[in-house]
């Protein structure tokens, strides 16, 4: 009798569980030695031989090789599994058994925390004040935020349209997220495909006729930002306790485009109509995408590649084989002896995105590079943080360290500790 206790944790899904135990059962009827299996989870990678409760419970423990789909170390001819898998490509309608969408429920269920320990800080680990920039707390976000993230979920379950197995609603319109981020397409244009698209599909279809309500529904992901307002001679920011201010206390200039619209001693309150910011910083938190980089088991184990998976060649083929590396862990040996802490490398430079130089805009992206990643991974574009955008008539030149106290302020937090989960490690 197989024991079934070790099912009862809840980091896996039901599906995933339910392949699991499909795989046990076979497992049992096909042993090899004397009633023992080799194991298919990452540890043992189907060298080491164990009995069948064992094996439950390494998959739980570590995963089962994703790759391992063809089960032929455990007496499964590859003709046979591939007839079974064109069979269930064929008669299968149910969106959550392809392994593409399958993934993106894992990814997205990773992404927002779903099924990991209650931390001992909030969910994101951002302090509510650092959220809303001085603004009153709404205690109904988080609510709002659990049934958008609920929504999400459930549309993954959900075909594109009556009869797909290749895209649900939100694969299909992540997809033409990608599109719209590479290619430069405007909100309208967006809008305009998604009507076409809508009355060019079957009846029944799960595309969202407009820009604003695929915005609404992608937005349970939490990758937004937050606007701070900032003096147009780049002198401060009007963030933390200057957050309420409405004129720059070096040169004087408003905080707004016209300075006629509010008296000089007037405050600005929930009550009153802003006009609009001179010049506004667009800034990305920090520390959720580095959770979300360990709370995904796509990228967990690979932030710990710096110290657990680097190959000593003596040559320098990462920022980890350098000097300056190895004085800053001598410095700090307590920060060093944890290699899930991450190092950082930052980044900016400024251009004109319109393409003329008659046009009087600088834009400047500040980068972080995260270099506990592999040196194959870490410099590509899709591992790149992007921190915060500084828009303007002209650059910010030495001045660009005003907009920098956002990102101080989590390094800071960071730096004296933040609880995250490591999925690699459950």
């Amino acid at each position: 009798m197989v024991d079934k206790s070790w099912m009862d944790a809840p980091r896996f899904s039901t599906n995933h569980l339910a392949g699991i135990e499909r795989f046990l059962s076979f497992a049992i009827k096909k042993s090899l030695f004397n009633g023992k299996n080799y194991c298919p989870c990452h540890h043992c990678n189907n060298r080491i031989l164990h009995e069948p409760h064992i094996v439950g419970k390494h998959l739980h423990l570590h995963g089962i090789i994703k790759e391992y789909k063809q089960w032929i170390f455990h007496r499964e001819s590859i003709e046979r599994t591939l007839v079974q898998t064109n069979q269930t490509v064929r008669t299968s309608l149910s969106i959550s058994t392809c392994d593409n969408e399958a993934n993106l429920r894992d990814l997205i269920t990773d992404a927002l925390g779903i099924n990991i320990p209650t931390l001992n800080e909030s969910s994101d680990g951002v302090s509510r004040e650092f959220q809303n920039n001085g603004r009153e707390y709404d205690v109904n976000e988080a609510q709002r935020t659990a049934e958008r993230e609920t929504t999400l979920l459930d549309d993954c379950d959900i075909p594109f349209y009556p009869g797909c197995v290749k895209f649900s609603c939100v694969s299909f319109l992540l997809r033409l997220y990608h599109f719209k981020a590479l290619y430069g397409w405007s909100a309208k244009s967006l809008t305009c495909l998604l009507e076409f698209l809508n009355e060019a599909f079957p009846d029944g279809n799960t595309i969202p006729t407009t820009y604003y309500e695929a915005k609404k529904k992608i937005s349970a992901l939490n990758l937004g930002y937050v606007k701070i307002d900032a003096c147009p001679n780049d002198c401060m920011v009007y963030w933390g306790d200057a957050s309420k201010k409405i004129s720059c206390d070096v040169c004087k200039s408003s905080r707004w485009q016209s300075s006629n619209e509010l008296d000089a001693d007037e405050q600005v309150d929930g009550s009153c109509r802003r006009p609009k910011p001179a010049k506004v910083l667009r800034y990305f938190h920090l520390i959720p995408r580095l959770k979300r980089l360990f709370q995904s088991s796509k990228t967990s184990q690979s932030m710990r590649w710096h110290r657990e998976g680097r190959t000593k060649y003596g040559i320098l083929r990462h920022p980890a084989d350098g000097s300056a590396w190895d004085t800053f862990d001598k410095r700090f040996p307590n920060f060093a002896s944890d290699p899930r802490n991450v190092r950082l490398g930052l980044a900016s430079d400024g251009f004109n995105p319109f393409r003329t130089m008659s046009t009087s805009h600088s834009t400047w992206p500040v980068l972080l590079i995260p270099y506990n990643l592999e040196p194959w991974v870490c410099m590509k574009q899709s591992s790149m943080i992007l921190s915060m955008v500084i828009l303007g008539e002209k650059g910010p030149g030495n001045d660009i360290d005003i907009y920098m106290q956002p990102l101080i302020k989590e390094l800071k937090q960071l730096w004296i500790g933040v609880d995250a989960f490591d999925s690699s490690a459950s």
